[in-house]
């Protein structure tokens, strides 16, 4: 991954901006993936209830899909291009140790992340995004 990303830099008219600004959003997912999880924690039916931690979980749940706003769909695509092949790779890995590959909402979180990665290949070669 990490040379795909040097590949892509070579090409970029700006590439220390485009690093920059690619590393912050590819940062971004998991952090709505830990907001969502903490989320999940907190208004599971054996939580104990805690008004406090569920202010927290909604508020960082709403600020990162705001940040995630922020960035632009530019790098949110961008972003899709890289996690797609690690989440391909992560089935593999799944699969060769005998355990099952998806569970739960894994399988939604693959296939947007794959629909991103398609979307975000056809925006380059369409010329909606440039790198």
């Amino acid at each position: 991954m990490v040379q795909t990303l040097l590949v892509v830099l070579i090409f970029a008219s700006d590439a220390l901006d485009l690093a920059l600004d690619l590393t912050a959003s590819l940062t971004l997912i998991p952090f709505l993936l830990a907001a969502l999880y903490a989320l999940k924690v907190v208004f599971a039916d054996d939580a104990p209830p805690g008004v406090k931690d569920r202010v927290v979980a909604i508020l960082a749940t709403v600020y990162t899909v705001f940040l995630i706003f922020a960035a632009g769909l530019e790098f949110l695509l961008l972003s899709f291009i890289i996690y797609a092949p690690a989440s391909i790779l992560f089935a593999m890995s799944r699969r060769e140790q005998g355990r099952r590959m998806f569970t739960g909402v894994e399988p939604v979180v693959l296939a947007i992340s794959l629909i991103g990665a398609v979307l975000g290949i056809i925006a380059l070669a369409v010329g909606w995004i440039d790198i």
